[in-house]
């Protein structure tokens, strides 16, 4: 017999850029979005995972992959983003061009929080990541999105508009 179906063994995004990217912002950017893409994929998948990677592609094609493990699993897109961009800040000689980025989270199970006997915030950031994957499942992926992914404003456009 033929088994069709098997176990996610990992979840993970990427891509490649049309042109080398040495600007960090435009880096941590496409980071971020795809951090939340991974962490969206795996709330809809009821999943969570304790290893988060990294795959980087330099503009001669060499290709690394670098990974952390956490003791606690999650899916909550900012945890996937501050472990992503720890992996990148660690492993890119600054200023080295990038043609593809990467990030994945593995070692895949049922979503589980161990808590605190301090201050615990994880209650109120699934509710928060929730709230934000039923806004883009209603009203499409880009109803919302972080201040940070707003276009920047170059220090002539904000020049040009105190003068009008």
């Amino acid at each position: 017999p033929i088994k069709l179906e098997h176990d996610v063994k990992s979840v993970s995004n990427e891509v490649t850029f049309p042109r080398d990217i040495t600007d960090d912002y435009e880096l941590l950017q496409s980071l971020r979005k795809l951090s939340e893409q991974v962490g969206r994929r795996l709330r809809k998948a009821s999943l969570a995972g304790t290893t988060v990677h990294i795959k980087l592609r330099w503009s001669d094609f060499s290709t690394i992959t670098r990974q952390v493990t956490i003791n606690s699993s999650t899916n909550l897109d900012q945890d996937i983003y501050s472990l992503a961009e720890n992996l990148l800040k660690e492993n890119r000689p600054p200023g080295k061009p990038v043609r593809l980025v990467g990030v994945g989270v593995s070692n895949l199970g049922p979503p589980t929080h161990q808590f605190s006997l301090w201050e615990d915030n994880h209650e109120k950031k699934m509710h928060l990541v929730e709230a934000v994957d039923e806004l883009r499942d209603r009203f499409g992926k880009d109803i919302i999105i972080r201040a940070r992914q707003l276009p920047q404003k170059s220090d002539n456009e904000f020049d040009q508009e105190s003068n009008s």
